[in-house]
This record gives C-alpha cells, sequence and structure tokens, in this order.
C-alpha cells in the first residue's frame, strides 16, 4: 500500500489544484473565436485580391486596346489638319476673288 500512497503524492505534485487552473474552457472559446475571424478577414482579404486582380486584367485589357488605338487617331489628326490647311487655303482665295469683284 506505501506504493499507492507514493504514487498518489507524486500525482498531487504534477497535478496543480483545481482552483488553480484557469478555466482552460474559456481560453479555447477565445482562441477558437480569433482563430475564427483570423479565417474570416483572410477569406475577406483573398476575395478582395481576385477582385483586384480581375479588375486589373480589365484596365490592362481597356489599355491594350486603346493603344492599339493611338496610331490610327494620331493618322487621323495629321490628315484632319491636312484638310483644314486645305480648306484654309481654299477660303483665302476665295476671298482674293471676292475682293477682286468690289474693287
Amino acid at each position: 500500500m506505501s506504493n499507492f500512497a507514493e504514487d498518489s503524492q507524486q500525482l498531487s505534485m504534477i497535478a496543480p489544484e483545481p482552483e488553480l487552473i484557469p478555466e482552460p474552457i474559456d481560453e479555447m472559446s477565445a482562441l477558437e473565436e480569433r482563430i475564427l475571424r483570423a479565417v474570416e478577414m483572410v477569406k475577406k482579404e483573398r476575395t478582395l485580391r481576385i477582385a483586384a486582380e480581375q479588375k486589373l486584367a480589365e484596365l490592362e485589357s481597356q489599355t491594350q486596346s486603346e493603344t492599339g488605338r493611338v496610331p490610327a487617331l494620331e493618322a487621323e489628326v495629321a490628315a484632319l489638319k491636312q484638310e483644314r490647311t486645305l480648306v484654309r487655303q481654299r477660303i483665302e482665295r476665295l476671298l482674293k476673288h471676292l475682293d477682286g469683284l468690289s474693287a
């Protein structure tokens, strides 16, 4: 029976008194809650990142299509400037003819 008494005494030295043990259930619940909040934050951030990547891809596509139009627009502007110069010259000639008629 001395073995039982020794074992009991050793166990009592290893295991703390019940009133000294903090509420492990509350700690586990708090930890679980923090983990769940962290998981939700990661999910939300992942969703936002995916949306941002999709928007970036969309904007890059638009940029490429708009960049492709630049040479055509530059050519159109040059053609319009040339046409404006020709129209100006024709109007100046017509005005000279009108001035000649009135003199």
